[in-house]
């Protein structure tokens, strides 16, 4: 993925849709592994441990900065952060802090805490 990205820009959606195209042949136990899924693959899954990737494109709609198509992506980003059992993990790209700022970005989060 990293050398496909040099060549052409890749959006999260079709970054998902591209790496769930590939066999999983690790030697690493099941259990310890981290999966990398899109939020359409997710819908109706659950597990004890999740990682959400915040991008610039989801934060629009979680910081309500886009209203286009946003019951919709709302909806997705409710599926994203509700399939933790036990603890959910937000890991906020450098771009989406660049944009919105890390204060605005905390702020934000501390109202759920």
């Amino acid at each position: 993925m990293a050398l496909l990205s040099k060549c052409e820009k890749i959006d999260s959606r079709r970054y998902g849709i591209i790496i769930n195209i590939f066999e999983d042949e690790s030697p690493i136990k099941q259990e310890d592994k981290i999966f990398v899924k899109s939020i359409d693959y997710i819908k109706g899954m659950e597990g004890e441990k999740c990682l959400f990737i915040l991008t610039n494109d989801l934060a629009a709609y979680l910081f309500n900065d886009n209203n286009t198509e946003a019951n919709k992506t709302k909806n997705k980003l409710y599926v994203a952060l509700t399939r933790s059992l036990n603890e959910l993990s937000i890991y906020i790209l450098k771009e989406v802090e660049n944009k919105y700022t890390k204060k605005r970005i905390q702020d934000f989060f501390e109202r759920y805490l």
